[in-house]
């Protein structure tokens, strides 16, 4: 079934991206993350370690941008930069409040917070899927 405009080829177009790490001795972290296309918008958050090769990445999409058909399942992405592990993420507290805590810009160094804050991409309105 073919929707129109809507993703027909295999292909979405890019509406936005936000991505604002914060990083100490090869150490940070990602958040808040979107990217924003026409078929729905994706969040997560990411820790890594350059320094050692290690990343733990959550994302997933936000339930209210997509389609009812949509299979709005988080994932998680962790281990060494070479050879990561993929799997669905499982939500302890601590994961959901990492995600929750994904928009609050208020930790970001003043010059990123207001780079975040102004990105058309930032949304800080309805719960991601994995709430």
């Amino acid at each position: 079934m073919a929707y129109p405009g809507r993703f027909t080829d295999g292909h979405a177009s890019l509406n936005c991206l936000l991505g604002v790490s914060d990083m100490r001795a090869g150490v940070g972290q990602i958040a808040p993350f979107r990217i924003r296309a026409e078929t729905g918008t994706i969040a997560g958050s990411e820790r890594f370690d350059i320094n050692n090769h290690i990343m733990n990445l959550t994302i997933g999409s936000q339930e209210e941008t997509t389609s009812f058909f949509a299979l709005d399942v988080p994932v998680r992405i962790h281990g060494r930069f070479d050879n990561p592990d993929f799997a669905p993420a499982s939500w302890s507290n601590e994961g959901k409040a990492q995600m929750a805590a994904a928009d609050n810009v208020a930790p970001l160094p003043t010059a990123l917070r207001s780079v975040a804050d102004q990105n058309p991409c930032l949304r800080r309105t309805g719960p991601p899927a994995w709430h």
